[in-house]
């Protein structure tokens, strides 16, 4: 079996380059040199470590050893330092892929500076380990201290203490200064800092009485605070919380650096004034990277809940590149020198990816003809395709790609669109669930216009929609978390209306001895199939699932179990087939795709980026289409057309034997 795109309408990235091969979360990048040149390794969920030649854009080795996802990686003197969630922290050769040793029972990699060498620290459950990677030597242990955030000046480290509040230790002889408790202070990071010429402790930590919490400078000599910044709320009082403070280099001179969930602030920590405030416009701070390119001191910030990384230059304070990066949260952002350019790498969390960006180069690329924002899903419609985004509803052409009508309007919070007729009529009704909103729309494909608004109150709104036929009319039934509703299409009347007791997850739409019906989970009663017709319940045998379709003239939902999904039929509890996915395989939908009259399941995994192709029989995979983007729909069509939605627009495939 193979499979070609047809035709796509999805924006291209202004990335150079993404790098696929993690099959888990992309969490953490660094950068290290190797033979001549600079190369990126990742951490991931999956457990790996991953080399990568930005040159080549090709993986350079795979690094295994960790017995869960690792969430930091570091490059301590030419050697990898990772830390995983199996609570170890191991030591690598980035030339050979050899692990070098491992701290078992402990976690977290931060590297501090102790009498003029890097050294790591790493938490066990009541003390800090101070450690040399190169050596593979422990140097000292600090009993009482705890690993969320550690500091260390010449002799002495700063950490909070398991006893509460904040410890400062000798290094030398693991011995307890004193700890200090700070009314209602949360320290949630530390590093030194010079102030005045003299080195101090900094600790970022929120405050009862200051929403956006306090920057607190430490005297080592004395354990006394030398000074208080005030960390003020600039955009909402309770959303612009201090999360990291840093020191920076930056025009030649030491600055502290402040990170919060709205802003990035840089200070002259010696009077404790701001020099420059760095406000993203659209959303919340994820990450901030300091780095230099064509001469100027910048800072990039991609925002999390935006498609945008913004670059600053910290002298001026001018928003000097919007970078329109696409859905997904960036875990880690770090700069690299290639072919005389200073370039930005990116671990794109979910997404599994490492992306690398000009950040002074084109921040967005002219779009194709289609959508102008983000696609929440894609429908088959007769022998069409229906995708939505947030400012349409378009109805294509599978075979050329050729838009056929569009409906304007603002499709926010789409969960299912249904295809019915009405008085000889092809209509489409839309279900839009908001929170403590909702609603149904029914429109007309052929005349491009929205004929009727189904409004009601619900608590989270609908989720799904069927038609269905009583007394020679034609209904529309249409179900929330916790209530249902019918209305008569041709009228907008609400018909009936059910309020359930308990949270009601809803898997999909199925026709049991000709008889519509939805089919739902529901909290502490398992499976359930409501028939909207005579408004009845039908309790099923077997556990909860995910999924409900049609498979020729069999309903059948499917569970998810990991990397597996097991498809059975709800009226017997028989079991149809299993589906085995591989390492990093989702199960986010699945459809019936008929090849040359022959049913082939079809599903989606959103972040593993691929559309698989199943046997139903077998349950034997027989294609993986690559998709290279993140996959929030898939519908297939006839002729082994499968149309598949990802942020940026449409994708048609043809598969064949």
């Amino acid at each position: 079996m193979r499979s070609e795109a047809v035709w796509e309408s999805v924006a291209p990235g202004v990335e150079l380059a993404t790098l696929e091969g993690h099959v888990g979360r992309a969490a953490d990048l660094c950068t290290i040199e190797g033979e001549g040149r600079t190369l990126l390794v990742s951490a991931s969920a999956d457990g790996t470590l991953r080399i990568w030649d930005p040159a080549t854009e090709r993986q350079v080795r795979v690094m295994h050893g960790h017995a869960d996802g690792v969430d930091t990686v570091l490059n301590v003197g030419g050697v990898l330092v990772s830390s995983g969630r199996d609570r170890t922290v191991r030591t690598w050769n980035p030339v050979t892929g050899e692990q070098l040793g491992k701290l078992t029972d402990h976690k977290g990699a931060i590297p501090v500076e102790v009498g003029g060498e890097t050294l790591v620290a790493s938490a066990a459950r009541d003390s800090v380990r101070l450690w040399d990677p190169r050596m593979g030597e422990t140097r000292h242990v600090i009993t009482g201290a705890t690993g969320r955030a550690v500091a260390c000046c010449k002799d002495l480290m700063m950490a909070p203490a398991v006893a509460g509040g904040v410890g400062l230790w000798d290094v030398a002889t693991g011995e307890l200064r004193g700890i200090v408790k700070p009314d209602g202070h949360t320290t949630v990071d530390l590093c030194a800092v010079t102030v005045g010429g003299k080195t101090l402790f900094a600790s970022a930590g929120y405050d009862k009485e200051m929403e956006g919490g306090r920057i607190r400078l430490w005297d080592p000599a004395t354990g006394e605070v030398a000074g208080v910044i005030e960390h003020e709320p600039l955009v909402d009082a309770t959303l612009d919380r201090i999360t990291h403070v840093r020191a920076v280099e930056l025009g030649g001179r030491e600055r502290l650096v402040s990170v919060g969930h709205k802003t990035v602030r840089i200070w002259d920590q010696d009077t404790g004034s701001p020099l420059q405030v760095f406000i993203p416009p659209d959303s919340w701070v994820e990450q901030a990277c300091f780095f230099r390119a064509d001469g100027r001191a910048l800072l990039a910030v991609p925002q999390k809940y935006s498609d945008w990384l913004c670059v600053w230059d910290t002298a001026s304070g001018e928003l000097v590149n919007r970078i329109q990066n696409g859905r997904g949260p960036t875990e880690a952002l770090c700069s690299f020198e290639h072919d005389g350019r200073t370039l930005l790498a990116s671990a794109d969390g979910y997404l599994r990816t490492v992306r690398l960006w000009d950040p002074l180069g084109p921040g967005t690329s002219p779009r194709p003809k289609g959508h102008t924002g983000a696609v929440y899903g894609v429908w088959a419609f007769q022998d069409k395709v229906v995708s939505v985004a947030n400012e349409s509803l378009r109805i294509w052409n599978p075979e050329t790609g050729t838009q056929i009508r569009r409906i304007r309007g603002s499709m926010f919070g789409v969960e299912d669109v249904h295809a019915f007729t009405l008085d000889g009529r092809e209509l489409l009704a839309g279900a839009f669930a908001i929170y403590d909103d909702g609603l149904i729309r029914i429109w007309d494909p052929a005349a491009g216009r929205q004929l009727r608004r189904l409004e009601r109150r619900w608590d989270e709104g609908p989720t799904i929609v069927c038609s269905f036929s009583r007394e020679g009319r034609v209904l529309l039934a249409a179900a929330g978390d916790s209530i249902l509703r019918i209305w008569d299409p041709a009228t907008g009347k609400l018909e009936h209306e059910q309020e359930w007791g308990s949270d009601l997850q809803w898997l999909g739409r199925i026709t049991v001895d000709g008889r519509p019906a939805l089919v739902a989970n529901e909290r502490g009663h398992g499976l359930r199939i409501w028939y909207p017709a005579d408004a009845a319940w039908q309790d099923m045998a077997g556990p909860s699932a995910d999924f409900a379709f049609m498979l020729d003239d069999r309903p059948l939902v499917a569970t998810k179990d990991s990397e597996r999904l097991r498809i059975w039929n709800p009226l017997t509890a028989e079991e149809q087939c299993v589906l085995q996915g591989g390492a990093g395989t989702r199960f986010a939908g699945i459809g019936v795709l008929t090849l040359d009259g022959h049913p082939l399941l079809a599903t989606h995994g959103e972040e593993d980026r691929t559309v698989r192709i199943w046997d139903p029989t077998t349950g034997r995979c027989e294609q993986v289409i690559p998709v290279h983007h993140e996959v929030v729909g898939c519908a297939p069509l006839g002729n082994g057309l499968l149309a598949t939605a990802v942020p940026s627009g449409l994708i048609v495939h043809r598969v064949s034997p």
